[in-house]
């Protein structure tokens, strides 16, 4: 199959075939990064841990760029298990965490009166540092410059997939 770019003559090809089914767990989140030291690095092994976990990936790879001249080459390529990453957590206050969140998006939500029906904003920040707290917004509608900045990263994606064939 094939379908055109932004310009005229930019094509992608895609190749089907049948694979058996596999499960996620069978599948990796790959991830590339500086390096995973102290407690920055910590803090990405939760990411990586969170991410792969929701997703049901059964392990995560990471790619470092350490010592790298530009930070564009890896010098380091490490595989995690999901009980690799979580043996180091304290996995059910993350999940628990998680779970009071979800619930406060519900019931912010559902307050409405109209049963939230339509589009929410949802802006999760953190400061920079280990254990600083995250913090939700929620908000209703979306702004326009969010979904100009989503369609303008779509855009590039396949600028960049375009470009590399």
């Amino acid at each position: 199959r094939s379908f055109a770019g932004k310009s005229s003559d930019a094509m992608c090809n895609v190749w089907k075939a049948e694979w058996p089914a596999v499960g996620p767990e069978h599948f990796v989140e790959v991830k590339k990064t500086t390096h995973l030291n102290g407690m920055p690095g910590k803090f990405k092994k939760l990411k990586f841990w969170l991410q792969a976990a929701l997703v049901g990936c059964g392990a995560v790879v990471v790619a470092t760029t350490e010592g790298s001249q530009d930070q564009d080459y890896v010098t380091k390529l490490q595989r995690f298990t999901i009980g690799d990453l979580a043996a180091s957590l304290d996995t059910n206050r993350i999940w628990a965490t998680l779970s009071a969140m979800l619930q406060y998006v519900l019931r912010e939500t559902c307050s409405t009166g109209d049963g939230g029906e339509g589009a929410w904003m949802l802006r999760v920040t953190k400061a920079h540092g280990f254990g600083a707290p995250v913090r939700l917004g929620l908000q209703r509608g979306w702004s326009s410059s969010g979904n100009i900045e989503i369609e303008a990263r779509i855009d590039a994606m396949f600028d960049d997939l375009l470009q590399a064939v």
